[in-house]
């Protein structure tokens, strides 16, 4: 998964767009991904992921 961009959507809602990649994991390790933004930006928001390519809101568990 790479990040392609963070949109802030209105006061509560954050929506980042990534692109994802069809690479096999490996073993059991979970991929992270971290993104810089300012200091209490997102504070209080929840978090909306799309797939960059459909447009889909990927679920998060």
């Amino acid at each position: 998964m790479t990040i392609k961009g963070l949109q802030i959507i209105d006061e509560k809602t954050v929506k980042i767009v990534v692109s994802l990649d069809s690479k096999e994991a490996e073993g059991d390790t979970v991929p992270r991904r971290y993104v810089t933004v300012e200091k209490d930006t997102l504070i209080g928001k929840g978090f909306l992921l799309e797939d960059e390519k459909t447009g889909e809101a990927i679920k998060l568990n």
